[in-house]
């Protein structure tokens, strides 16, 4: 089957190849030049094709046609990347490392210019000005410190430039979603430029509706995004950045119904039309406000340049929904979630020429996570005795202060073969305060202290590659990395014991070659993975729990490329295939359909299960062709995305099959060069795709959150 949708994929793109093959080929140095991408891998600026790591790039324009203007939605041209998002979270995994938790740090770390954001709730948001986003697969531990065991995503926004510059956008699709966001951008002095960004989003049509109350569900009330930066660049050799963001963010909250073929073991839900309906009475919300400010400065030495990241961020969101999914008023959740971080990194980089390179440095961060409160209310039969119970709340704070050092060096000790070598060490505490409130339908209170030793870690991460150039366009490597991700408590189950940190010891070859005079580059990488420690998020009772107790073995294949057949066709695409299993889990949770309704829960073994969002195989391919139409241009993207099927949980019960992404854009842009329309199409094919889900004694429950078939057309005028 997945073969059949995999070659159906593959022949939507050729279609426009001979009519682009009729036109001129050539293509000029400079625009050749343009190829070579430049990331910040390891720390300073490099060529994609000289970074010795599995490496997946695209930049603003890229997800401009490819019709990914959201995070969540960044699966569709990054194969590996999985994402499963839900309760106003954004849950990543990379290579089928993830976590389930919506409460705890994700081991796909997540930088924003430079700047690292634990909050969860934070990936949810618009690339509206996005410039760069790089995700580099297996642990990055000794560069960016723990809890980059799966990998990381480096997002790098538009920055304030000298020569005013700027871009403005209004779109709306048929769902009624307006989206506009501008850039403006220039100089305030010889010495300072400024530049702001903003971004606004409002749903008119939700995508389902409460078949109880009327009222739409899967809609975005509002989404607000303001970045500011200020430059002061008093000479080359020195420079000050500050910048400050904002994010407000709500939506008409988390919906749950059965999984396809099982039913609730309680009754109220009902069939529907729609995988968006539902029988919900109570409303729901997902809501984040927040905000961050940093200072990044930089001065140059001649014999080493120092960077200095100071970071601040705060923030509190609000979850609420109706868990029971139904009429009833059985269960329902409310929460309020804040946080806030400080951060302060010092790096320190050698000069980029020589034969011995090298980066050192250290990193603080202080990061506060609490509820206050998060309550489960009860009713109808889940009051149930001997306490009657109708509200459990959780009152707690986790606090975690990490310090780390860290060192990498590049040796190029013959003609172009390099060793890379480098070590972190990780210092880290963390402990929890609160209490668990319980209220009874008599109205007694009842608050049991929080009563869970600190936890202390030491930890060690290391790197060692070497790789060799044999030409200018032909790379090779092998690199041995570990990689870890910090322990923590359950914040919502004070009663439940904390969790330690897992680990991953990663082991790579790759091939990075460029060929055809830079018009075809290819990348290919093979990866095992020894995890140990494996943190697992199930439930007792309605309240999530994380934890340890599992070993896993993954391997698998990367391939990448990027082609330029003419002058106006382009193809891109990448591919990745992956073995992963359980080898040591034998007290996980095993999960059945009661055939009276609900789920039949046991402890048993998942040893040989794949792990959760790991897919088989995985395929991506894009096609950029741009027609001349007089003084004006055309340009025609289709970016179709072939995922296989994965699980959600380690009994492999709950499966996503497999599914196509099928998004495509024609761009047309006007006469003068400034104006720009773009008609686009996400999710063409009305694929159906689980974001999230809970297994319950009373049910297993998902969410459909990945949008349905839409269709858009925007209007962009850059200055």
């Amino acid at each position: 089957m997945y073969k059949a949708r995999l070659l159906a994929t593959i022949a939507l793109i050729p279609v426009w190849a001979p009519a682009a093959f009729a036109q001129d080929g050539a293509a000029t140095a400079e625009s050749r030049s343009d190829d070579d991408i430049v990331v910040t891998a390891q720390r300073r600026e490099e060529r994609l094709q000289d970074v010795p790591i599995s490496v997946s790039v695209t930049n603003a324009a890229q997800l401009e046609r490819s019709g990914v203007g959201k995070l969540e939605d960044l699966n569709a041209i990054v194969p590996g990347f999985n994402v499963s998002h839900g309760i106003g979270s954004f849950t990543p995994s990379i290579r089928g490392i993830s976590t389930s938790s919506t409460y705890v740090e994700n081991p796909v770390a997540l930088y924003i210019d430079g700047v690292y954001l634990p909050q969860q709730r934070e990936g949810l948001r618009d690339l509206f000005d996005a410039e760069q986003i790089a995700v580099l697969k297996g642990p990055q531990g000794t560069l960016f410190g723990r809890n980059a065991t799966a990998g990381i995503i480096q997002i790098t926004t538009r920055g304030s430039s000298f020569t005013p510059e700027g871009v403005l956008s209004l779109g709306i699709d048929h769902y009624r979603t307006l989206k506009a966001s501008a850039y403006v951008s220039g100089g305030l002095g010889d010495t300072l430029a400024a530049s702001l960004s903003a971004s606004y989003s409002k749903q008119g049509d939700g995508w389902g509706k409460s078949l109880t109350t009327g009222r739409d569900v899967y809609k975005l009330d509002h989404s607000l995004s303001l970045r500011g930066k200020l430059l002061f660049q008093p000479s080359e050799d020195t420079s000050f950045l500050l910048a400050a963001d904002y994010l407000d963010r709500q939506d008409t909250g988390t919906i749950l119904r059965p999984y396809p073929g099982t039913s609730f073991g309680y009754p109220g839900f009902g069939p529907t039309e729609s995988r968006y309906d539902t029988y919900a009475g109570d409303a729901g919300e997902n809501s984040f406000e927040g905000y961050g400010v940093s200072l990044t400065a930089k001065h140059d030495f001649g014999v080493a340049e120092i960077m200095s990241i100071t970071a601040y961020r705060k923030g509190d969101a609000v979850i609420a929904f109706d868990f029971d999914s139904t009429a009833g008023e059985l269960i329902y959740s409310r929460g309020d979630a804040p946080n806030k971080s400080f951060s302060q990194e010092i790096q320190l980089l050698s000069p980029g020429d020589g034969p011995f390179k090298w980066v050192a440095g250290a990193y603080y961060l202080h990061n506060e996570n609490a509820l206050e409160p998060f309550t489960r209310f009860f009713g109808g039969a889940f009051v149930r005795p001997p306490a009657f119970a109708t509200q459990l709340s959780t009152f707690s704070r986790e606090k975690t202060d990490s310090f780390a050092p860290f060192a990498q060096f590049d040796w190029e000790f013959a003609p172009g073969t390099t060793f890379t070598g480098g070590l972190r060490y990780t210092w880290e505490t963390r402990k929890i305060d609160g209490f668990t409130r319980t209220v009874t339908s008599s109205g007694s209170i009842t608050d049991v202290p929080a009563d869970l030793p600190k936890q202390t870690v030491k930890e060690p991460t290391w790197r060692a590659a070497l790789s060799h150039k044999f030409a200018d366009d032909t790379l090779v490597y092998a690199s041995y990395n570990r990689g870890f991700k910090s322990g923590g408590f359950n914040i919502a189950t004070l009663t439940n014991p904390g969790y330690l940190p897992e680990k991953l010891d990663a082991y790579e070859v790759g091939l990075k070659t460029s060929m055809l005079d830079n018009d075809l580059q290819l990348n290919l990488s093979g990866f095992y993975y020894d995890y140990t420690n494996l943190q697992v998020a199930t439930f007792v009772g309605i309240t999530q729990v994380t934890t340890n107790g599992a070993a896993a073995k993954l391997y698998g294949l990367d391939l990448d490329f990027r082609a330029r057949l003419t002058g106006s066709l382009r193809l891109s695409g990448a591919l990745e295939w992956m073995h992963t299993k359980f080898t040591d889990y034998d007290n996980a949770v095993i999960s059945a359909p009661n055939p009276a309704g609900g789920v039949i829960l046991s402890a048993g073994s998942a040893n040989g299960n794949r792990i959760p969002l790991a897919q088989k195989f995985v395929g991506t391919l894009a096609a950029d062709y741009t027609v001349p139409a007089g003084r004006a241009d055309i340009n025609l993207n289709v970016t179709a995305t072939y995922n296989g099927d994965y699980y959600f949980e380690a009994d492999n019960f709950l499966r996503q099959d497999d599914y196509v992404q099928l998004n495509a854009s024609a761009s047309i842009a006007l006469p003068d060069r400034r104006t720009t329309v773009i008609l686009s199409g996400a999710n063409l094919l009305n694929e159906s795709v689980i974001a999230r889900n809970f297994t319950q004694a009373f049910g297993y429950f998902v969410n459909y959150s990945k949008a349905p078939r839409t269709l858009a057309a925007t209007i962009k005028y850059e200055f």
